[in-house]
């Protein structure tokens, strides 16, 4: 009966542990669980905040790029009108300058008829 005594608290050693060993294997089952949901979490909404940082950058661009094409077309039609202007002023001027010649002719021989 010696041997018999002597198995009984190893036995009941040995469930006791095999209990303890499902319990640390299932809280640690649950605990990489939850931690692979938290971290599956946290990477999505990284991607989510990229994701909405990425539309966002590309939202500005295409509005910059607009911009950049509609002051390239207003620079282009100023750049137009000014160089009509010129040749309009450039003629208008050598109109003026003909006159002026003519006035001047016409004065000299004025003065010279009264002489």
């Amino acid at each position: 009966m010696k041997l018999n005594n002597a198995l009984v608290p190893c036995a009941y050693r040995q469930a006791r542990l095999k209990e303890d060993l499902r319990s640390r294997t299932q809280t640690t089952g649950v605990h990489a669980a939850y931690l692979r949901a938290e971290t599956d979490a946290k990477l999505e909404s990284k991607r989510r905040q990229y994701s909405q940082k990425e539309k966002h950058l590309r939202d500005e661009c295409e509005h910059l790029e607009k911009k950049k094409a509609m002051e390239t077309n207003v620079h282009m039609t100023t750049i137009a009108f000014l160089k009509r202007k010129q040749k309009l002023l450039t003629a208008k001027g050598e109109k003026w300058e003909i006159k002026l010649l003519e006035d001047v002719a016409a004065k000299d021989a004025e003065l010279e008829g009264a002489k």
